[in-house]
């Protein structure tokens, strides 16, 4: 009786401990994500200036990763939410959405708690007139047999009154005859977001990216077979203020007018060049082939074209040893001995 009963004691003693180790876990686990608190949101339409409203409204705690809290349909400008689970110290990302373009705010637990934040959303256009791509820096790796391209874009709207400029496609760029495996992203809030990318036919492209007021970044690659004489097209639905290219291995021979080695940071394996700034819809594009020699490819532009320097050193080198050609001074001789034969006859 006496070893049935410690048994009983022993097995009521692990339960316990079993319960008040759950327990302790759970409230843990609730000291991380946060209390839950009364929180709230007023959304105004910058475009406007006046009350607005939103689609969706999404919350998300930062640690390694963005950690889902919230996720609500909410009516009205004014967003009262009840027990949202919010730490004091934490880092959180607002996402607001409002006619398909999400919204990003990064702020701090206390911010939430202490006060009603303001969220401002825009309006959406389809005009470009205010919009331009200040930079389009290209990166080309070739491989074997096929070369990859990766486009790094930098779009500024600078519409007003300000909107979000939105369009099937927005941004057009072109790329080399028969690119395939065409991916695009934008970069704004914790994690890029995906862009979808369609083939418009004629070496070009079409992106459906949202171009919020300011920069925008977005970034596109794509994959093309190698052939000597690659053509490489560069330029957008919308004019480039600036552009650059870098390429490896730097055995490639690149070639076009309108294209300068770009000195200023040495990067090896890499061949770096400036391009001029480009019109909407341009026609540029500049060729690529593989037949000189690694450590050369900085020649391939000189101030002087092939074979200058070298037809005027032969000329020089004509005229020093061989002064005027002996069949100019023959007939010059000829009519010297005439005229003094004269003058002694007379």
């Amino acid at each position: 009786m006496g070893s049935s009963r410690q048994i009983s004691i022993v097995l009521r003693l692990m339960i316990m401990t079993l319960v008040m180790t759950g327990l302790a876990g759970t409230a843990a686990g609730q000291s991380v994500q946060g209390d839950p608190t009364d929180i709230s949101f007023n959304i105004v339409n910058a475009t406007t200036g006046q009350p607005g409203t939103i689609d969706r409204l999404e919350i998300h705690y930062l640690t390694l990763r963005p950690n889902p809290v919230l996720d609500v349909e909410p009516d009205g400008s004014a967003i009262n939410l009840r027990d949202v689970p919010i730490k004091d110290r934490g880092k959180y990302v607002i996402t607001a959405w409002f006619q398909g373009v999400p919204y990003f705010w990064s702020v701090r637990g206390q911010q939430i708690l202490d006060e009603t934040l303001t969220l401002h959303v825009f309006d959406t256009s389809g005009d470009l007139a205010q919009v331009s791509m200040t930079g389009l820096n290209l990166l080309m790796r070739k491989a074997e047999s096929v070369v990859d391209l990766e486009y790094m874009l930098k779009i500024d709207n600078a519409a007003r009154p300000q909107v979000t400029v939105t369009g099937s496609p927005t941004v057009e760029l072109n790329v080399p005859a028969g690119a395939t495996g065409f991916q695009a992203h934008y970069t704004r809030g914790p994690d890029p977001i995906d862009v979808p990318v369609r083939s418009l036919g004629a070496g070009r492209v079409g992106l459906d990216v949202p171009l919020t007021t300011g920069q925008n970044q977005v970034r596109f690659t794509c994959r093309v077979p190698w052939q000597e004489g690659l053509e490489v097209p560069v330029g957008s639905n919308l004019p480039v203020d600036a552009w650059s290219l870098l390429a490896t291995p730097e055995n490639l021979d690149i070639r076009s007018f309108d294209l300068s080695p770009d000195r200023s940071q040495d990067l090896p394996g890499f061949l770096r060049f400036i391009g001029q700034p480009l019109d909407a819809n341009p026609d540029f594009r500049f060729q690529v082939n593989s037949r000189i020699a690694a450590g050369q490819a900085e020649e391939v532009f000189t101030t002087e074209a092939p074979g200058e320097e070298d037809e005027d050193e032969s000329t020089g080198e004509e005229n020093d040893e061989g002064g005027f050609p002996f069949l100019v001074l023959v007939p010059i001789f000829v009519v010297l001995i005439i005229i003094l034969s004269r003058r002694r006859s007379s």
